[in-house]
């Protein structure tokens, strides 16, 4: 994993920040107008329509054989049959549902409800969108059949399982040309169980991109978005004192956890010794502030060292997050006994077979209770997979699944618990 330089923005006028801060006040007084106009409806009224509305759009994603929401956003805004919904616009009275719609599927909610050209799931709501997108699926007499009415009532009696990304990295997102934030990560499996990733934590440890990152208002604006922070080891050596004082400085009140920090001789052991340094000075931050690590550890013959050094600063039962586990069973075994309340990351290397043809019966080896998932996206890119995003860790859910012969909905609910319980959130 290579560090990156940023291309840094020029400063904002102080005209254009008075603005920006008068529209986002703006927008906070009549998102809160909107939710006052909601106290007619029951909570449990509203989920079930939201449960509805979730279906049918899943539904949709079917007929016109797209894979998320978000891609259905997209397919509706190019449909020339949408166009006649250019002038189309929300009624005052759809907002609180719109509002809750985005509330509790965790969407990330804008203040322009516009319907055309549509830019958000909630622009899909328009009943006269809806009614064009269901005229021309090809099973649009069933889809508006009362037996259908009935199967998707049906499909909208599931719950949605939570399911978290426990590792992943914001920041190279971020560095992406036009980034405008993640999408939403929700699906639905065959036996009609839906999911969506309702968390995603990102490890910040390139400290050149900690200002441009964790200081802008695009992180800030996605709730679902929870943070740890660190000093990755291969860039353990660079300007290692000014960074160990910002480290400081950001910690108290903001991250879930340190790291990701560790030990990497895959590439030889030239650095060794500052990553070292810089590893012991990051357990200490851990301990003091009474904060999960999250390590990294790679190269022959290195987890018995990081292990060492990690019984010398920490007590037996710190909480610990091992990135990216890969080792054998003796391995797994040596962990648990150091630190029991360890949780082992399993990520897309689950899914590289030709690369880790013995990680699969590895984790066959290992208990559910000591798993979370992660996609260390957008780093890991599994050969025939369209893309390297936290949308893998579906397919490591289906792939546990399989491996551990329990339905998919049990590996969502035990490592999003596991997860809760290593980082302590709700």
């Amino acid at each position: 994993m290579e560090e990156e330089e940023l291309d840094y923005e020029p400063e904002e006028e102080e005209v254009g920040v008075l603005k920006e801060q008068t529209e986002k006040e703006g927008c906070l007084l009549k998102e809160q107008r909107i939710k006052e106009q909601t106290h007619g409806y029951k909570e449990e009224f509203l989920v079930d329509w939201v449960e509805l509305m979730n279906g049918l759009l899943i539904e949709l994603c079917r007929q016109f054989e797209v894979s998320t929401l978000d891609k259905l956003v997209t397919f509706a805004g190019e449909m020339s049959t949408l166009e006649q919904c250019d002038k189309a616009t929300f009624h005052q009275t759809d907002l609180p549902f719109l509002l809750n719609f985005n509330r509790i599927n965790h969407f990330h909610s804008s203040s322009a409800y516009t319907v055309f050209p549509p830019s958000n799931i909630h622009s899909l709501l328009h009943w006269k969108v809806l009614a064009l997108l269901i005229k021309s699926s090809e099973d649009s007499e069933n889809l508006l059949s009362y037996n259908c009415k009935l199967s998707l009532c049906k499909i909208t009696s599931h719950p949605i399982h939570t399911v978290i990304d426990t590792h992943f990295h914001w920041d190279k997102f971020f560095l992406q040309a036009r980034f405008s934030g993640l999408p939403s990560y929700i699906w639905e499996e065959q036996d009609n169980e839906k999911f969506q990733i309702r968390k995603l934590i990102s490890n910040f440890v390139f400290p050149s991109r900690w200002t441009a990152c964790l200081d802008g208002d695009l992180l800030r604006e996605d709730k679902r978005i929870l943070h740890t922070i660190g000093i990755h080891p291969k860039v353990a050596g660079n300007q290692v004192g000014r960074n160990f004082n910002e480290l400081k400085r950001r910690i108290p009140g903001n991250f879930l956890a340190i790291g990701e920090c560790g030990l990497d001789v895959s590439q030889g052991e030239k650095d060794i010794r500052e990553q070292v340094k810089v590893l012991r000075v990051q357990l200490e931050l851990a301990r003091d502030y009474k904060l999960p690590v999250v390590i990294h550890c790679r190269g022959k013959n290195i987890t018995a060292r990081c292990l060492d050094i990690m019984s010398e600063i920490l007590d037996r039962d710190h909480g610990v997050h091992w990135h990216c586990f890969s080792q054998d069973k003796t391995t797994y075994e040596n962990i648990k006994r150091c630190f029991p309340n360890t949780k082992f990351g399993i990520s897309p290397l689950l899914l590289m077979e030709d690369t880790y043809p013995q990680l699969r019966s590895q984790v066959c080896e290992m208990s559910l209770e000591d798993i979370i998932l992660e996609s260390d996206a957008p780093y890991l890119h599994p050969k025939n997979y369209e893309d390297s995003s936290p949308i893998l860790i579906r397919s490591i859910i289906q792939k546990l699944s399989i491996m551990f012969n329990i339905p998919g909905r049990e590996i969502a609910d035990i490592t999003t618990r596991n997860a809760q319980q290593l980082y302590k959130f709700e």
